[in-house]
């Protein structure tokens, strides 16, 4: 059965602009290293500075070996830390799900 991954993101006040760009550049990288299209969202009701990564699996065992490429990835990992150093997120915010459509 098909699976959506998804990363939730609370961003740091004054930080939107530049965690929007980041998300986005984020996104073409996990493209090129899973071979999964990864889109970026934006909350638009509720709480201010939400933002998500969610990408659609056939399966959860393709999930696993592109979250393994992901994790094995220099660029992704040095992307990763280059944000928290940045200070763009709020600590302890981040979220991650996998869902199955039923």
């Amino acid at each position: 059965m098909a699976v959506v991954g998804s990363v939730r993101f609370r961003v740091a006040p004054g930080k939107n602009a530049e965690a929007t760009a980041y998300l986005v550049k984020l996104a073409k990288l996990l493209k090129k290293v899973s071979g999964t299209e990864y889109r970026v969202f934006v909350q638009l009701a509720g709480p201010v500075g939400h933002m998500m990564l969610a990408s659609n699996w056939d399966n959860v065992a393709a999930w696993d070996a592109g979250r393994v490429k992901i994790s094995a990835d220099a660029t992704w990992q040095k992307m990763v830390n280059d944000a928290s150093a940045a200070g763009l997120w709020i600590a302890g915010s981040i979220e991650t799900a996998l869902w199955q459509e039923v």
